[in-house]
């Protein structure tokens, strides 16, 4: 799972990947979630990662954290979900985002190294806040509207699906401040994804297995961004850290965690 704050703040949900867990039980499938909140197809959020001395990052180094990234988990599909950042004021002119979601989508097969299949997401609704000014919220959903034309573009030309979220139900309960979903939300999105998709509805939200399903999912979800964002990160990864393998143990033992709530899950 790969895209701005629709895509990072869906590890808190889980609902998504729990739809997708359910819907096929065979098949032993690892989720990775690698959003970044305010990112672009450029993976601008990955800058400053204090990976090397401050003032020694290169210019794309946004860019190249988000290949190391890919070519590290190597994933076999890969879910878009970019939009909304570029929709913000002073956010990626349309064509720029356009530009930039073509290099990855061309980039991601040679970081991996091999074959990988896309799905790509709509930018979901711009809701209205109480008491907000009409005007401004005209001019952000036209952006939205923008944004999400190149994105089903893109699908098109690529022969790539595309779920639009622009028609997803205007509750309040799906939204915490216009622009960022709640659990709700997240819940009527996979819902609305499963649909889609032409997925077989089933009720992987509700009874007590649900529950234990999704309480392992977020566990994991907690452990993989702890390692693959650690708050200390440039003393564990960057130019602070020291002798090689110093972390070895600590990063061992994440792996560790993650690999048995995995067993778990399946």
């Amino acid at each position: 799972m790969l895209g701005d704050a629709l895509i990072e703040r869906e590890q808190y949900a889980g609902w998504l990947e729990i739809a997708a867990t359910t819907q096929f039980p065979d098949r032993s499938v690892i989720f990775r979630n690698l959003g970044w909140s305010a990112d672009t197809p450029a993976g601008e959020s990955r800058n400053g990662l204090s990976l090397v001395m401050a003032g020694s990052e290169t210019p794309d180094e946004g860019w190249q954290q988000l290949q190391i990234q890919l070519a590290t988990y190597k994933p076999t599909v890969v879910l878009l979900g970019y939009g909304m950042a570029a929709s913000l004021p002073g956010g990626q002119p349309a064509k720029q985002f356009g530009d930039d979601l073509e290099r990855l989508i061309e980039k991601a097969p040679k970081s991996t190294g091999g074959g990988v299949r896309f799905l790509i997401l709509g930018a979901p609704p711009r809701f209205e806040r109480p008491g907000e000014d009409p005007e401004k919220l005209r001019l952000h959903r036209d952006s939205l509207t923008e944004i999400n034309s190149v994105l089903q573009e893109i699908a098109k030309k690529r022969n790539i699906p595309f779920v639009s979220l622009a028609d997803l139900k205007q509750d309040w309960a799906y939204s915490q401040n216009g622009i960022h979903l709640t659990g709700e939300g997240y819940r009527a999105v996979a819902r609305h994804i499963e649909k889609a998709l032409g997925w077989k509805p089933t009720a992987w939200d509700k009874g007590e297995s649900a529950a234990a399903l999704r309480k392992h999912v977020l566990k994991k979800n907690e452990w993989f961004f702890n390692r693959s964002r650690p708050a200390n990160m440039a003393y564990i990864f960057g130019f602070r850290k020291g002798e090689q393998g110093k972390n070895a143990g600590e990063i061992a033992e994440f792996d560790k965690l993650v690999a048995e709530e995995e067993a778990i899950i399946a």
